[in-house]
């Protein structure tokens, strides 16, 4: 998937006959994927190439001043489009300059301008442009007068509503891991850049990657059984979510730790993706750093025990 960055790497001759869908898609949830299934078979249709349109910043954080925490980063975003078998990803930077413009306008410069696009596909709620005027109808409308085809998809239902992000974020702020990857159709992860440490899990043989999410929602506090992806593998690990309290004060900083075991290599800079599998227990205070070096090595042979009966395994 080739990814173009602002409007200045837009031109027609980057696409080949392209069919363009447009949207936050924070979590790419199965409604999500139903619009992105319908832009692909859109572009094969018409003989041409998928392209997403997204952006770098939730718009109701220029338009509100304030937006919620995202289930998926821009980056996180990017590799699950990517695997979704889309052509192409243009990442917009949302500022006040689209926020100020009409659907019409925003149409024509990056669909019509930009692109070159043959076809548009919208979400059953997808709207853009001042007023998110930019609806469904409004796009039939104007893609006719273009001779642009214009596919609506239809909203993924669960027990008779739409799915939502919003529910899916309130799930994984609560630790419903089932409801949350059952709206996903896949499981709830996290992503992230790995960054230095405490050292202290190496110190007590348990080395850890600590992974910054920029911004990303994880599950709640507590160790989990789960699957790494780094350097193009993927790994059983074991994750802890917490402030560490067998070594910090109360209210220290809550990281993203994960243990690779087998894996004694330095990670800083990796990016790594995380796939949770099934919550192990609740983080907890040690009376010292034995008793939690026990404790860890119980977890990595209930690690193991969860990883050995996983049928699916995550796929690159």
């Amino acid at each position: 998937m080739r990814v173009h960055r602002g409007f200045e790497a837009l031109a027609p001759d980057h696409f080949r006959r392209p069919v363009a869908t447009i949207g936050v898609f924070d979590g790419i949830h199965l409604g999500h994927r139903a619009v992105i299934d319908t832009t692909r078979d859109l572009a094969r249709e018409l003989d041409g190439e998928s392209v997403i349109v997204t952006f770098d910043t939730h718009p109701r954080l220029v338009v509100r001043g304030r937006a919620p925490r995202a289930i998926t980063s821009v980056a996180h975003r990017l590799v699950l489009l990517e695997r979704s078998g889309l052509d192409h990803a243009v990442v917009l930077p949302f500022s006040d300059e689209i926020m100020a413009m009409t659907a019409d306008e925003f149409a024509t410069r990056v669909f019509e301008q930009g692109m070159g696009v043959v076809g548009i596909v919208l979400g059953f709620d997808s709207r853009f442009g001042k007023g998110r005027e930019g609806d469904v109808d409004f796009v039939r409308a104007w893609g006719k007068e273009r001779d642009i085809v214009v596919r609506s998809a239809p909203p993924v239902l669960i027990e008779g509503r739409p799915i939502s992000s919003s529910v899916i974020r309130d799930a994984i702020a609560a630790g419903e891991h089932d409801q949350a990857q059952a709206l996903l159709g896949r499981p709830v992860a996290v992503y992230g850049k790995v960054v230095p440490g405490s050292g202290r899990g190496r110190e007590i043989g348990f080395g850890t990657a600590n992974i910054d999410l920029a911004g990303e929602l994880s599950p709640p506090k507590g160790v989990y059984a789960a699957f790494a992806r780094f350097k193009g593998r993927w790994k059983p690990a074991l994750v802890n979510i917490g402030s560490r309290p067998t070594f910090e004060e109360e209210g220290a900083e809550i990281m993203v730790e994960v243990h690779v075991p087998g894996v004694a290599e330095q990670l800083y800079d990796e990016e790594m993706e995380v796939q949770f599998v099934q919550r192990i227990r609740d983080e907890q205070r040690f009376p010292d750093a034995a008793a939690l070096v026990a404790q860890i090595e119980r977890d990595c042979e209930e690690l193991d025990r969860i990883v050995g009966e996983v049928s699916d395994l995550p796929q690159s």
